[in-house]
Formats: C-alpha cells, structure tokens, sequence
C-alpha cells in the first residue's frame, strides 16, 4: 500500500535533511493501482485489492491499453519489480485534473529481490524503457526551513492541467533512503490548502 506521511506530522525532518536533495514530483488525485509479476501470473491491484480481470476494470483496461504485462515480461521484469502509479480520469475521484477517459502516471518501482525501491534514476530509466508517463516532475530542490514555507511552494497549479489546483507535492531523496521518524522509506508529502478549498476535501 502506498500512504504518504504528510509533512505537518514530522517537522522536524526539514532541519535534518535541509542540505539534502530531493526530487518533487506532482501528488495528482486518483487511486493508487500496483502491478507485478508474481508466480507467472499478472497481478492488478487496486490500494487494497487484487482485481479479476472482469472485463470492464478500468485499471485492467489501462493495463492492456499500455501493454503492460508483455513490457513488464519483455524487459525481464516478471517475478522482480512492481510497478506503482495512480489512475486518473473519467469516474475517479472527483477528476479534479478533468482528463478524458483513464491514464495512469507512475511514482514508484519496488525490487523484490533487494526489498527497496528505485532510486529516481533508475526509476526513470526503467519508465522511459517501459514506454511509461512518470507522475509530473517538478524539479530537484533542498527543503525550505518551515512547514509554512513549504505549504506555500506547494500551492501551485497543476502541471496536468494548469486550470485546476494540484493536490501538492511529493518529496523524495534522489538516493534511496529510510528515516526513523517515518519509520520507513523517507518519502512525504505536503498538500495545497487552495486544493483543499477549492475540491472541499
């Protein structure tokens, strides 16, 4: 599952990794969708589900549509890494971006065999070889010094769709890497107060 830690419950990161450098990339509102290779079989999950493939899933349907199974076997990705990323579109959410039909914009690939994920190069490598739209990239940058800073450089339109408001900004280091205070991958998110105004969240 994915579920990022929002920033305001962890302050005291900014001070400890303010010399560090992160990527950010756009939170873009969907449903977060997981695909891999396990036991020969292609798996398509929702956040909390394994979805059959039932003829109408709108996630299956992206899925074949990308090609998706036959790329992930073709680059030898079967049984190694799962692929994560967040559909968007027609009937999910509340389409605040207002995308016709579905797409799905990937953020993470997990190695099985190391129990990590990518760091963002190989990330995007591996993406640009599978042919596959990365969430909206926004830049590399060290963290401002306070939460109200960083609230501020998150309210921004949207890269999608300049029209609606992003839901925020997701922080990653380019480096790999795990802190005690997420207890886990160090990864976090800061949501756009106008986002929330505007879709009432």
């Amino acid at each position: 599952k994915t579920d990022e830690t929002r920033l305001q419950a962890v302050p005291q990161i900014l001070e400890k990794y303010k010399d560090t450098q992160f990527y950010v990339t756009e939170k873009v509102d969907g449903s977060s969708t997981t695909f891999a290779i396990k036991n020969d079989e292609f798996h398509v999950c929702s956040r909390n589900l394994d979805l059959l493939d039932d003829g109408v899933n709108s996630i299956w349907k992206v899925a074949k549509a990308l090609n998706l199974e036959e790329n992930m076997r073709k680059f030898g990705l079967a049984e190694k890494i799962a692929l994560q990323g967040e559909i968007v579109g027609e009937g999910i959410q509340k389409n605040t971006l207002k995308i016709t039909g579905h797409k799905i914009y990937f953020f993470n690939a997990y190695d099985f065999e190391k129990n990590e994920y990518l760091s963002y190069e190989a990330f995007s490598s591996l993406l640009t070889t599978l042919g596959l739209e990365i969430v909206p990239f926004v830049g590399i940058y060290n963290l401002l010094p306070t939460v109200d800073e960083m609230v501020n450089f998150a309210t921004r339109k949207s890269i999608v769709n300049p029209e609606s408001w992003a839901e925020g900004l997701v922080f990653r280091p380019l480096i790999e890497s795990q802190d005690e205070y997420l207890k886990g991958r160090l990864s976090f998110k800061v949501i756009s107060p106008q986002y929330l105004l505007k879709y009432e969240e």
